[in-house]
């Protein structure tokens, strides 16, 4: 109960409004049952009210009967002859005061409205008073100078300021349209606009990224054979897909944004589905982004740099520029991805004419571990973005299919290009490959390859970051993140505050001095997820196969197949790197006591609750955000029934008492 409100003095007339404080309370408590209503109501009113209350009811006691008739009989008592007269009156009187906020108002009119009995005509006499007493001047205005003055219309004006959002929100639903009036409505939730073409330019632009233009120096060291390293490549892209395709089962059979994170809270529970969103989130993508990003400085300042090697503090500048100036939006990422397959292709075509091949030398089996990590951990993105896409049933696997078979096509015949122009030692001993190989063959057009590699390293940290954003954004919605990262830009409809959390995480990354060993780290997490995804699979499909209802279903030896090999590639990196695997292994423990401090620990200080609820209103304001309006299930089932809505409460956390 608030703290403000004195207790009920049965010496003074203005009983009703009293009973209307309290009536104003209780809708901001609606999960709260009858029996703590009325708790609560005779614990405010003090113990002469009590007394009085206590023999208006004899002989039952008042904590036995319900808030509702409890009310009523005290209404009875107090109210006057002309109750509905008076009440229709005030009503009409009814002003928003300079220092009441919107939704304090439209809860007095909503109180008051029940008590004057104006049946159908409620909704009409809400809405004239809503306009009369917001004491809003421009919005005024603008409701009176609308066309028509469908509540839908009223609606669609006030949402458009950010005040007026919590209006329309589920409580007060006395305001809402009917559900026909509402699907006419722009509604402030993520759209569903990707389909097969943007779905395939997302997954091919993020894998390509920086491994096309990395990975061969690092896979070539290892082997230190050409032909090894071939192998490597096609067996790791057959693997790839095999991983790929199980994915894709995964998410037709739960279609929701999230990736791993959603599949296995689903089934293993949220103390797992916490730690696959932490190191996901903060020990994958994060770091992966940290990685283009320096990839894409080292490009774009190699040309600056021909006879040296670049400033480290050069790179991390223009690294940290890159994150700093991306644009999240579909079709940059397929712009970037369109642009960098034409130029690998060229490259490809035109090289494998002028040379051979040769140096097929002696084998070599750490590389599969390294290309393991290229081709495997981006494939998944498109996963994260799954309540984004349109038919994601019909439309998952078939990206994923045809991304991993153009990926794996276009990696073969990048290193045949490389390997035709470039000695393995010109190879070995450049940071810059694709550089290298076009100021072998490309002449005065040289110039164009950093141009190209920087678009593809771009596309391909715009699509981490639309990706791993959608991770951080439903995690939140599940509590499992700060609630202001589950907000939604009302103009941009993207979700402004979980973006900016991946960016300033990957500008910490950054000043990494090695590389290579964030890509080690990035590796083991990636394996450690991966597996306990499949798990998930492997056990919907022994315990619930009426979860999938799609006709895509895989034979049972896929995933453990993809299972097993990947549990040997984990234990492989943890023998090939202890000292980065333990540093890896540290990190994505770190998740354990942050569960216990933030999601476990329900009955946290009123200090603290107190503190998250002003930093999220803050946020809110700064960022002009607030949540998403329920999102109906995506996944279209034919011959039966639409699912359910998924309710969720859009409201601002209010701190518990």
């Amino acid at each position: 109960m608030p703290a403000e409100m004195e207790p009920l003095d049965v010496n003074l007339t203005a009983r009703e409004n009293y009973l209307e404080q309290f009536g104003i309370w209780c809708l901001t408590k609606s999960d709260m049952d009858n029996k703590k209503l009325t708790a609560y109501f005779l614990h405010s009113v003090g113990k002469e009210a009590y007394t009085l209350i206590k023999n208006l009811v004899y002989p039952e006691t008042p904590i036995d009967i319900s808030y509702n008739e409890l009310e009523k009989k005290v209404l009875q008592l107090f109210k006057p002859i002309n109750f509905v007269a008076a009440g229709r009156a005030r009503f009409n009187m009814l002003t928003r005061s300079h220092s009441q906020s919107v939704r304090d108002f439209v809860l007095q009119l909503q109180t008051q409205a029940a008590k004057c009995d104006y049946g159908a005509q409620l909704k009409d006499q809400l809405r004239d008073r809503l306009i009369a007493g917001i004491q809003l001047p421009e919005l005024q205005q603008k409701l009176l100078l609308c066309p028509d003055q469908k509540s839908q219309t009223i609606r669609k004006t006030c949402s458009k300021i950010w005040e007026m959002r919590i209006l329309w929100t589920k409580p007060f639903q006395i305001f809402m349209p009917s559900q026909k009036e509402d699907e006419s409505n722009e509604k402030v939730q993520l759209k569903q606009d990707i389909g097969i073409l943007k779905g395939v330019g997302i997954v091919v632009g993020i894998i390509v990224g920086s491994g096309i233009f990395l990975s061969p120096v690092g896979i070539l060291r290892i082997t230190n054979s050409i032909g090894l390293s071939f192998v490597m490549w096609i067996v790791t892209g057959l693997f790839s897909t095999v991983g790929a395709i199980v994915y894709a089962e995964l998410g037709v059979t739960i279609p929701r944004s999230g990736g791993e994170y959603i599949y296995i809270l689903e089934t293993f529970g949220p103390f797992l589905g916490f730690m696959a969103l932490w190191i996901t989130f903060f020990v994958i993508g994060t770091v992966s982004c940290a990685i283009n990003s320096l990839v894409l400085a080292n490009y774009v300042l190699k040309p600056f740099f021909p006879a040296c090697d670049v400033p480290a503090s050069a790179i991390q500048l223009v690294a940290l520029i890159a994150v700093r100036t991306f644009l999240v939006h579909l079709r940059i990422t397929c712009f970037f991805s369109n642009t960098v397959l034409h130029q690998l292709l060229s490259c490809c075509l035109g090289d494998e004419i002028v040379c051979g091949i040769h140096g097929w030398e002696s084998p070599g089996f750490a590389a599969y571990s390294r290309i393991w990590e290229y081709l495997s951990r981006s494939r998944n993105y498109l996963n994260f973005l799954t309540g984004e896409m349109k038919n994601p049933a019909r439309n998952l696997p078939i990206v994923i299919a045809l991304s991993m078979s153009l990926v794996t096509v276009i990696y073969i015949l990048a290193n045949v290009a490389y390997l035709a122009v470039l000695s393995p030692y010109e190879i070995l001993n450049s940071d810059a490959v694709a550089v290298a190989m076009a100021n072998r063959c490309m002449g005065v057009m040289a110039w164009t390859m950093p141009v190209f590699v920087g678009a593809s390293v771009f596309g391909s940290i715009n699509g981490e970051v639309l990706s791993m954003s959608r991770l951080c954004f439903t995690g939140a919605e599940e509590g499992h993140m700060p609630t202001i990262l589950s907000m939604v830009s009302v103009t941009n409809l993207t979700p402004i505050p979980s973006i900016l959390a991946m960016v300033l995480l990957s500008i910490f990354f950054q000043f990494s001095p090695d590389l290579y060993v964030l890509i080690e780290y990035t590796g083991l997490a990636f394996t450690v997820v991966s597996g306990i995804a499949v798990c998930t699979l492997i056990h919907i499909k022994r315990n619930n196969p009426g979860l999938n209802k799609t006709k895509f279903k895989l034979p049972m030896f896929l995933p453990i197949l993809y299972l097993i090999v990947n549990f040997g590639i984990g234990i492989f990196s943890i023998y090939n790197a202890p000292l980065n695997s333990l540093i890896c292994l540290g990190l994505m423990a770190v998740g354990m006591p942050l569960y216990v401090i933030g999601i476990a620990w329900k009955t946290k200080p009123r200090v603290i609750e107190s503190a998250s609820y002003k930093f999220t209103i803050t946020m809110q304001k700064i960022f002009n955000v607030v949540q998403q309006e329920p999102v109906a299930d995506i996944m279209p089932v034919a011959q039966e029934e639409e699912n359910d809505v998924r309710n969720r409460d859009v409201l601002i956390p209010t701190p518990t008492a």
